[in-house]
């Protein structure tokens, strides 16, 4: 939690000027949707995270 906390605060907050709190959980709730579910990583063979989990349950359930 605490490298996904330091990556979001290098990614996403510099340069933005958020005046509410409102707009910080707002910014927060667009950061962990991008990080979950657009950001393509090289370790899970170029997935992103939702698809290496679906992939993982589809194994998984194959194996049951």
């Amino acid at each position: 939690m605490k490298a996904f906390s330091g990556k979001m605060k290098t990614e996403m907050h510099y340069g933005i000027e958020l005046r509410r709190a409102s707009d910080l959980e707002a910014a927060i709730g667009a950061g962990v949707g991008f990080y979950n579910n657009r950001r393509i990583t090289s370790k899970p063979e170029g997935m992103t995270i939702a698809e290496h989990r679906d992939a993982l349950e589809k194994v998984s359930r194959k194996a049951s």
